[in-house]
């Protein structure tokens, strides 16, 4: 299953559909799923480790914005050839902000609805079994840190 269609990218490089010059949105079907096919790829390739990839239907909203703004972006790049790309232009910030969603998905800090309503969460692909991460990996506290314990140092 596709994560978005060329219409999605088009609407996303575009601010008037019907003058879709000058924009990656005037490229044909064929290279605008060339460049979803490659947003998918690396949408896949960093979830990878916390869901079961393809996503199947339905697909969570966040994956399909973060598909749409990566191919969206890369679709862009190839357009201008990699010029005239601008830190403020919407489509690099729209890039932006995707990365920091897929990232924090990745991660952990970010669920993803996959159950295709508001009160399903998702699940971990450790055997279907929610698991407790916590990034930190040493000793956070012990007793003596609250004046607890022993004084012979046994705690």
């Amino acid at each position: 299953m596709a994560y978005a269609i060329a219409e999605d990218v088009r609407a996303a490089v575009t601010r008037d559909a019907n003058n879709t010059t000058g924009t990656a949105a005037s490229m044909n079907d064929d290279q605008l799923e060339l460049a979803i096919r490659a947003a998918q790829a690396e949408v896949d390739g960093k979830l990878r480790g916390r869901y079961t990839v393809p996503f199947a239907d339905p697909l969570p909203f966040l994956v399909w914005q973060i598909t749409v703004d990566i191919a969206a972006y890369r679709a862009t790049l190839r357009f201008r050839q990699s010029k005239d790309l601008t830190e403020t232009d919407p489509v690099v910030l729209a890039h932006r902000a995707s990365q920091h969603l897929l990232a924090g998905i990745a991660t952990g800090t970010i669920d993803l609805d996959v159950g295709g309503d508001d009160t399903e969460v998702a699940t971990s692909t450790a055997g279907g079994i929610r698991r407790a991460r916590n990034p930190y990996e040493g000793s956070l506290f012990g007793a003596s840190d609250f004046g607890l314990g022993r004084s012979d140092g046994w705690c």
